[in-house]
């Protein structure tokens, strides 16, 4: 129950992975709804490639990381 439970919360944190590199890149698919706006349709920020392709990278490693603990990766750190 516990490797199904990780593996779902692992393709979870791959998905949002692939969307913000999916941002990264110049997508523009969803990002209306992902930034907030001011009342006269201002956005707040416009994250650039550097954080967004951050925030990527982090989600992904969450994913590995979830793996490694529940045993499904075995990965060998020195």
């Amino acid at each position: 129950m516990i490797v199904i439970i990780s593996i779902i919360l692992c393709v979870i944190f791959f998905a949002l992975s692939i969307i913000h590199i999916y941002w990264s890149f110049g997508g523009t698919y969803g990002l209306d709804v992902a930034i907030p706006t001011r009342d006269n349709n201002v956005k707040v920020m416009s994250p650039g490639f550097v954080s967004t392709f951050t925030v990527a990278i982090g989600f992904a490693l969450f994913g590995f990381f979830v793996l490694t603990k529940v045993e499904v990766l075995h990965i060998i750190i020195p």
